[in-house]
């Protein structure tokens, strides 16, 4: 091919280039590279939040989650983030935003909360705790969207302060859902194995797959989502 034929096509094909990199930059700032499939509209609005929407916030135990998968119908992003605690995310950033900004600023319209066991577990402040799941809720409401508590799946004891510990977290996590009248979900009541939980905390893939239907079938019973 003769380049020189193409001299009065150059500015074209650099006003093109440069439309490709601004639209594939504004992609990856908005995060749109996680979404998985979903059949309308991506939610790429910034004024309001897309009414078929979740988020997901937790650690490890929550990085497989296949909801994307059981919920085709909605918009769906995993921002579980393994080894985190709730209490770290005080500080912390998510996304490059601290953790409250990132729950104002959340395309979702629904945002699901499975954190906790890592808090349990490395014995941090209690009443941190407590304050940070009633602060999520807040921060979500305030910023129009719905919250949404899981309890944690269960796990295998190493011994007595182990379960002391998680009985503690667990328990406040339904109790500050009770006392603020948000969506709870109880993942302790699905049937497991402690075969199924080989390092005695992430459940396998069988268990993890119950898991997530229960989540699916409370958010559909409950009409978390506008039909």
């Amino acid at each position: 091919m003769n380049l020189l034929a193409l001299k009065p096509y150059l500015p074209f094909i650099a006003a093109a280039v440069l439309l490709v990199v601004l639209a594939l930059y504004t992609l990856k700032k908005r995060n749109t590279s996680s979404f998985t499939p979903y059949s309308g509209p991506y939610p790429l609005s910034e004024e309001k939040a897309f009414s078929k929407s979740m988020s997901l916030y937790g650690d490890s135990i929550s990085v497989p989650s296949t909801l994307g998968v059981l919920l085709p119908q909605i918009w769906f992003q995993n921002l579980a983030v393994a080894g985190s605690c709730l209490t770290d995310l005080l500080s912390e950033k998510l996304l490059g935003k601290t953790f409250d900004n990132q729950i104002a600023e959340d395309y979702s319209a629904v945002q699901l909360l499975r954190y906790g066991c890592n808090d349990a577990r490395m014995n941090r402040d209690f009443k941190i705790f407590s304050a940070m799941l009633a602060g999520f809720v807040m921060a979500s409401r305030a910023a129009g969207k719905v919250p949404v508590l899981c309890s944690f799946t269960n796990e295998v004891f190493k011994d007595k302060n182990h379960k002391e510990r998680w009985l503690q977290y667990n328990d406040a996590i339904k109790a500050t859902a009770g006392r603020l009248g948000v969506h709870f979900i109880d993942l302790t009541a699905i049937p497991y194995t402690v075969a199924e939980l080989p390092d005695g905390t992430h459940p396998d893939a069988a268990y993890n797959a119950r898991v997530d239907d229960a989540i699916a079938k409370f958010l559909i019973d409950k009409q978390i989502f506008p039909a």
